[in-house]
Order: structure tokens, then C-alpha cells, then sequence
């Protein structure tokens, strides 16, 4: 069989164009660069932002029973050895020690013996034979417990001690 001769199709000049005609489609730009003093300043407000949540959120749970922190300026100095109880402990009795003030708030304090003690202080009662280091145990309305020799003393408060310090 013989197939008929068909002319190829003709395409329009406007349709297509020579190669050298084309334009190449420039490449994609690249994002426009950030500024480093916006970087900054978003960095900035962001730390700024956390902390004032921070501050926020420790006050919102703070726990109101515990003490307040207070600045190192104000702390009693710290004493270089505390007492050390002689190797016999020594008779210590309620009668020895004579509460004159009591004040309870954040921080109870106590004077005994003219001394000005809050809870953990030390305090030390000289004797014919010797010295007792008594450690301040807690302070409540009415009464200091001290800890002396493996027990416990309450001693009372006296309103009727005189303002005088012991010596």
C-alpha cells in the first residue's frame, strides 16, 4: 500500500520563535536580608517579655509562710566556732535563764539573759563550772525551748525581770 504524500503542517511565525529570540527566566531572588538591629531588638523584648514573667510568676507563688530573704548586709556576722558543750554537760535549769521579751512575727526573737536571740541562735550560760552552750530550739508566746544535752528546757517569760543585762 502506498500512503499519500502529506505536506508537513506549517506552524505560525508568532506561534513559536527562534531560539536566539527567547529570553532565559531570571533565577528566583534571594529573601531580602534581615536587618541585624531587628534580630537585636526582637532578642531584646523577648528576654524582657520572660523576665517580667519571671518576676511575675515568682511573686503569683511566692509562699508567704516562709521568711523573706533578706540582704547579706543585714545578717547577724556568723561567729567563727560555735561553743562546744564540755565533755560533762553541765545542771541547767529553767531558773537560770530569765526571759524578758518575746516578739513573734515573720522572724520570732526572744531576749534572754539581755541577750537578743531568734530561733538557732546559741546562747551560753557561764557557771562556777563552767560554760553550757544551750541552742534556741523555737520561740513561741510565753516561752523559749532551748536545747541543751539531749533535752529540752522551756523557759518562761517573766514579766517581772528587770530591764538590767546580765553580766
Amino acid at each position: 500500500m502506498v500512503s499519500p504524500k502529506v505536506p508537513p503542517a506549517k506552524l505560525l511565525d508568532t506561534a513559536v520563535t527562534p531560539k536566539e529570540a527567547r529570553t532565559p527566566e531570571p533565577p528566583p531572588s534571594p529573601p531580602p536580608a534581615r536587618s541585624w538591629t531587628r534580630i537585636w531588638i526582637f532578642i531584646a523584648i523577648a528576654l524582657f517579655a520572660a523576665g517580667i514573667v519571671g518576676v511575675g510568676a515568682d511573686y503569683w507563688f511566692r509562699d508567704e509562710s516562709s521568711p523573706p530573704v533578706r540582704p547579706i548586709s543585714v545578717l547577724k556576722p556568723i561567729r567563727q566556732a560555735l561553743p562546744t558543750p564540755p565533755s560533762a554537760p553541765l545542771e541547767v535549769s529553767a531558773d537560770s535563764l530569765h526571759v524578758s521579751a518575746i516578739v513573734l512575727g515573720r522572724i520570732p526573737l526572744a531576749v534572754v539573759n539581755g541577750k537578743q536571740l531568734a530561733e538557732g541562735d546559741w546562747l551560753e550560760l557561764r557557771a562556777s563550772d563552767g560554760v553550757a552552750a544551750l541552742h534556741v530550739v523555737k520561740i513561741e508566746d510565753g516561752a523559749v525551748h532551748f536545747g541543751y544535752g539531749g533535752h529540752i528546757i522551756y523557759a518562761k517569760f517573766d514579766s517581772n525581770v528587770s530591764d538590767k543585762p546580765a553580766r
